[in-house]
């Protein structure tokens, strides 16, 4: 027994191992890290990026995700990368267990419930609200989720006591994103007369209270009537139309409808396979994320509630094309083991299909392919020692036949330089701009990396659906930079130096810093 639950471990860990460093994958400040990197940054040491308006605006006071950020930089004196990298790869396992147990708690086998968590970790991009169902960045809602799916495995195994604390942990990771399943599982333990098991769903609130009372940066809260005026409406809609459900809904209804339509089926075909307990998060949840939309246009698009553009409800949606890959899984994977060919090909193309295009409908030729093939060898594997063949080899095909590119390669060695010269050669407090780089990410990696302040760049407009005052400051800013500036603008808007792509410096200004990539000029001393 102990060697087989060693080869269960082993076997996790490698599949964990290759969802993190092949396929989803896994990156660093190319997304909201950009935003709280230098956060933390400013609450560990507050002189550094203390010119930086993004970073001394912060939003994590309903998070542990800072606390134990800080807490653990401070007692391993890791870099914030390092120890956010690390959690990452450690709550990408926990995601990964917790589907294997829902496997067997539905009656799959070790081997089929190990392709099952293979499956349904390939992933799936939320088109919309800009969500991921395994995210690549080391962020709260994808710490949460992790827990999230092995609070379900626990209960789909009739372990409510480790169940309950850790969707407690989730929650005090990222309250919105476990929400729904704190709020269900309290219910169940309400109606089950759990009360022992539904003490430790306590540890949650606790948790966040507690990070509320001690926070020190304000949290940027707003009342819960407070409405969104127009011109906090139009930045919004310019910079997070990702909250503005009426912005893309149009474009991708269709899609989630046959998502839906997918998850209840395979929920249906599942529902006397799974123990009670877990049976109502097969329905509700994905039902709650299409009612999600129709609430977030309520209380946003027509009601103005700014808490609504906080909250951002939305994003429940990630539990549509989630439960799609999870239940079309269970489903065709029992149908395999059973011989139903037909069926197992039918159910096992949902989550094949789902990771390899954000909608449904664009899916072409060769992704269609793709995920066809997989599904009737993954129908016809019955075999166990080869059933979980067809899913692996999807890790391998989707980034290299099916070019499925899930985000771009910005750390070039040119802007490690250019960072390195900044944090060694300028003063601490000289505030930089990025002159041509429009949207790019480069300086948010920049600020960073460098700890230099940059004065406005459109990752760090982010948080205008968190912060009413930042968000004035930003657009402002923003609308006077985003495109190239004389030398003198720059200089009268407190800038130090100014960053251009190399071949498009000013003529005759002769820069302080350059390599093949980047140039730099003086704009004003400190």
């Amino acid at each position: 027994m102990i060697g087989r639950h060693l080869l269960i471990g082993v076997a996790l860990a490698l599949l964990t191992g290759l969802s993190f460093w092949w396929f989803p994958g896994h990156t660093i400040l190319q997304s909201d890290t950009q935003v709280y990197i230098p956060i933390l940054q400013h609450l560990r040491d507050p002189q550094v990026l203390d010119r930086d308006a993004m970073a001394a605006q912060a939003h994590v006071a309903f998070t542990i995700y800072d606390e134990m950020a800080l807490f653990l930089a401070t007692v391993t004196g890791a870099s914030f990368e390092v120890v956010l990298l690390t959690q990452q790869a450690l709550f990408r396992g926990t995601g990964i267990l917790g589907l294997f147990l829902i496997g067997r708690g539905a009656g799959l086998s070790p081997v089929f419930s190990f392709t099952l968590a293979a499956l349904v970790s390939l992933g799936a991009t939320v088109n919309g609200p800009q969500v991921l169902t395994v995210e690549y960045e080391p962020v709260p809602r994808g710490f949460a989720f992790g827990l999230v799916l092995l609070t379900l495995g626990l209960l789909s195994n009739d372990r409510w006591r480790a169940a309950c604390l850790v969707c407690a942990i989730a929650f005090a990771y990222h309250p919105p994103t476990s929400l729904p399943v704190f709020l269900m599982l309290l219910v169940l333990c309400a109606r089950e007369r759990r009360w022992r098991e539904a003490w430790f769903l306590s540890v949650g609130p606790l948790l966040v209270g507690l990070s509320v009372f001690f926070d020190s940066t304000g949290g940027g809260g707003t009342g819960v009537r407070e409405t969104v005026p127009p011109a906090l409406e139009a930045i919004q809609r310019m910079r997070a139309s990702y909250n503005w459900v009426d912005t893309w809904l149009g474009r991708y209804w269709l899609h989630y409808g046959i998502v839906a339509a997918a998850s209840m089926a395979g929920a249906w075909r599942i529902r006397k396979a799974v123990l009670p307990a877990i049976r109502p998060f097969l329905f509700v949840l994905p039902i709650l994320g299409c009612l999600s939309v129709g609430l977030s246009w309520l209380l946003l698009g027509y009601g103005k509630w700014m808490v609504a553009a906080q909250y951002q409800p939305g994003r429940y949606l990630v539990y549509v094309p989630f439960f799609a890959a999870l239940c079309c899984g269970i489903a065709g994977l029992r149908a395999a083991a059973a011989g139903r060919i037909a069926e197992a090909a039918l159910f096992l193309f949902v989550p094949f299909a789902v990771p390899l295009e954000p909608d449904v409908l664009q899916l072409n030729g060769s992704r269609l392919a793709l995920a066809s093939i997989l599904a009737f060898a993954a129908a016809f594997a019955k075999r166990e020692p080869f059933a979980a063949a067809p899913a692996i080899l999807a890790f391998a095909l989707y980034p290299t036949a099916g070019q499925v590119i899930n985000f771009p390669l910005l750390h070039t060695r040119e802007l490690h330089e250019l960072t390195q010269w900044a944090r060694s050669q300028t003063p601490a407090d000289s505030v930089f701009q990025f002159a041509d780089a429009r949207k790019g990410l480069e300086p948010g990696i920049f600020r960073v990396r460098a700890e230099r302040a940059i004065y406005a760049d459109w990752k760090a407009g982010g948080q205008v659906n968190f912060l009413p005052q930042y968000a004035y400051l930003w657009a402002d800013r923003w609308r006077k930079v985003e495109r190239v500036q004389p030398l003198s603008v720059y200089r009268e808007l407190g800038i130090h130096y100014v960053v251009y792509g190399t071949g498009r410096v000013p003529r005759n200004a002769i820069p302080v810093y350059s390599n093949r990539r980047w140039s730099v000029l003086q704009a004003a001393a400190n």
